[in-house]
Formats: C-alpha cells, structure tokens, sequence
C-alpha cells in the first residue's frame, strides 16, 4: 500500500504528515506500506523549513534527511490514497490528475469532531507566520495522522470484523448487530484482503451520499459495490506498475489516456478556428505510439517530450506582455517560498509552474500526468 500526502512546497505540512505516519509504522510495525510526500508547486531538493525541523525534533522525529519534491504521475499513479492539506489542493489534484479523483482526500477528514480542527478544514500553512502558528499546524498534523494510523494498522480478523460493524451502526444510528448475510460479506472481504480503510471510506461515502438524498441504508449490500469499485482501481493501479504491457493494450495506459487527451483538445480548438494549435496537437498525437508495449518510465519520458514541445508552440503564441504577467503571477505564487530556495531552485520552480499555467491558459491538456 502507497499513501501519499500532497501541499503546496512540500517543506511543511506534507513533510510532516510523512514523517509522522513512518514513525506510527515503525512503532506499530505495519509491514507493507509506502510512505510518499510531494508539493505542487514544483520546488525540488529543498530542505524542511527550519520551524518544521524543530518541532518534529522536539518530539523525537529527524526531519532533517527531508528534500522537498515536485508532484509528478508516476508517485501519482501508485498511491492508493491520496491525502491533501487544503481545499485548493484537491482542485489542482482535479485539473492535473482527474483520473485519481477517487482515492483523493483532506487529511483533516481523519480529525475527531471534538478535535484540533473541524473534519474537512484546510490545515493551514504557517509559512511567514510567528513559531506559535507552526505549532498550531503541528498539534492538527499529529493528531489527523494518529487518527489515520489507526485505521492503516492491519488487525486480526476479530478486530477486522468489530471495527466495520461499529463503523456500519453508528453511522447507521442503532447498536443492532450485523444480519448473517452482512457477516458474509464482511467475511469475503476479510478472505480478500480488502483493506480496511477502504471498507470505512465506502461505508461514510454511502451514508454521506444517502443523507443529502434522504435515503437510507439498511445493509453492508449498499456497500459492497462501492468496496469491490474501489478494490478493482487499486488492482489496476498496482497492474499498471508492474512492467510492460501487451502490444495494443489496456485502456488505462498512458499512451492511450493521453491521445484521449489530445483529441478532445484538438476539436476544441478545431471548433475555435485556432490554426496553429490545431496543427501543434495533430503533430503531438502523430508522434503518440498507438501501440502500449512501453514500459510505464518510458511512456512517462516519451510523453513529457512531447508535452515541452506543446508548452514551445503556447509560449510562441502568447505576447510578451501576457508572458510576463503569467511569470509574475508564478513568482508571486512562489514568493513565501523565496527566502528558504536557492536562486536555482528557483528559477528551476518558476519555469516549471510557468510552463504549466501557460498551457493551461491555452487548453493544452497534460500527458505526463494520469492514473
């Protein structure tokens, strides 16, 4: 199992959450899972922020072997779920990557009630901000991932069961025991290795949906479907890592997501009468192999030069002056991580984030960023 956590640098919240949930592993010993943290706005090899690395050293973490990282597909792709600190992080996980939509959510929905922070709040960033703020967002951090970690430990079968039909009555509201025919159920996906946050996840998402609708759920049969949906992406998910794939294959690789991709911006733009991007997307499918027998890296580097080519042909088509607002909208986006990057980094940060923001201004899709 994969998890990783996503914010805005990746030298605060995402790095802490991180470091948090390895220690909770290490304690627990949960054999078996991946920890990953990654930022979006694309800053590479920086360190954690000077507040951030005394206070998790303060309660006994090393964050100091910590180097921030861009988001990219690959990490993406793999992660079974996804955990984010802000709202406007799930937005830039929509445009990005709209095929993880599923397995994307607010670390602060693992927050008590009675908690540090409403469940479903942003955690806030207290880059810039006095030490007191820091440690705020720490206290939220350690109790959103103690909450996770418990439901990532892997229990004996008893607990397995117990934890699913309390989860199941008090969402149901009544303490009445499971029917038989739940307990099969609940049985299959103990023998299938269903993991249990997955179950938890499925039951809230049902009685969520069926409150608004004023519905109601009787039975773990309403369940079961969003569980196996559910079970069924994370086995593609882990299918798609696994090496090659077969000459003219899965709908799901990326060649073929991102000729989708493509198509549908190539009659957008047919349709606006925009010549010279018509023509740039017709050369960018061209050069797509309609076969899939590459593996998963290098249909990663082929279609990342391909998307540089399309980010030439949106700078050559944008006057200077709106590619200098762009740029300085970037920077500005940037600027609370200024003090704490290199001049390389950057620079390296802002081509990146500029060059992004530019083709989304263009509708030129992402290929390099899927499932």
């Amino acid at each position: 199992m994969t998890i990783l956590f996503v914010c805005s640098g990746n030298m605060h919240r995402s790095a802490l959450a991180a470091c948090m949930l390895r220690e909770h592993i290490v304690r627990s010993k949960m054999p078996g899972i991946e920890v990953l943290s990654a930022g979006t706005l694309g800053l590479e090899g920086e360190e954690a922020l000077p507040e951030a690395r005394a206070l998790a050293e303060e309660d006994g973490l090393d964050l100091s072997p910590h180097r921030s990282r861009a988001l990219r597909g690959g990490e993406v792709g793999r992660a079974d779920l996804i955990l984010v600190m802000e709202r406007l992080h799930l937005g830039a996980m929509e445009e990005s990557y709209p095929e993880a939509g599923g397995r994307c959510r607010l670390l602060s929905e693992f927050a008590a009630p009675e908690g540090p922070i409403l469940p479903g709040a942003d955690i806030p960033d207290a880059i810039g901000e006095p030490m007191d703020k820091f440690r705020h967002t720490y206290g939220i951090l350690r109790h959103c991932v103690g909450r996770l970690a418990e439901v990532l430990v892997v229990p004996d079968q008893d607990a397995y069961l117990d934890t699913i039909a309390n989860r199941f009555g008090s969402r149901k509201g009544t303490p009445l025991p499971l029917a038989p025919a739940d307990w099969q159920i609940v049985e299959r996906w103990w023998q299938g290795g269903v993991p249990l946050w997955v179950i938890l996840e499925s039951i809230d998402e049902v009685f969520d949906r069926k409150e608004r609708g004023g519905g109601r759920v009787l039975r773990l049969a309403y369940i079961d479907r969003i569980v196996e949906r559910k079970r069924g992406e994370l086995s593609r998910i882990r299918s798609m890592e696994a090496g090659p794939h077969a000459p003219g294959g899965t709908q799901d690789h990326p060649f073929h997501v991102a000729r989708q991709r493509l198509e549908t911006a190539l009659g957008r733009a047919r349709a606006e009468g925009r010549t010279a991007h018509e023509s740039a997307l017709t050369r960018a499918l061209e050069e797509i192999p309609r076969t899939c027998d590459m593996r998963f890296e290098d249909a990663l580097e082929r279609l990342e030069a391909i998307e540089d080519q399309l980010t030439r042909m949106c700078r050559e088509a944008t006057p200077e002056s709106e590619l200098a607002a762009l740029t300085a909208s970037c920077e500005e986006e940037l600027e609370p991580y200024r003090t704490r990057m290199t001049p390389e980094a950057h620079r390296a940060t802002l081509a990146r984030l500029a060059a992004t923001r530019l083709r989304e201004r263009h509708g030129v899709p992402e290929l390099s960023t899927f499932l």
